[in-house]
């Protein structure tokens, strides 16, 4: 009994990570495709500046909102990274960054 509870406890716990790590990766790819908008709207409000249709406040209302989405992005990626190295450790690997050094 306690050798099933230990697995079923292990296949949940793949299955958790596994389900986070899916769901990050959606939102990374919604967050995407939300600075690519973010982009275009900047540069559609940039001409729109130049030709006298938008004041400055407007273009830097559109920049800053593209840094906040990028700045979205960067947490996105993180957390990315951290539900992989959660679903390497659930389904048994270690993990182990060879760019840090082992401690001594």
């Amino acid at each position: 009994m306690l050798y099933h509870n230990t697995l079923l406890r292990a296949v949940q716990g793949v299955v958790e990570a596994l389900a986070r790590w899916e769901a990050v990766h959606d939102l990374l790819i919604a967050q995407r495709d939300s600075i690519e908008a973010m982009r275009k709207n900047e540069r559609l409000v940039e001409v729109g500046y130049k030709t006298g249709l938008n004041d400055q406040r407007a273009v830097l209302e559109a920049r800053h909102a593209l840094y906040q989405e990028r700045f979205q992005l960067a947490i996105l990626e993180a957390e990315y990274l951290q539900a992989a190295v959660r679903l390497i450790e659930a389904l048994g690997g270690g993990y182990h960054n060879s760019a840090v050094p082992a401690p001594r």
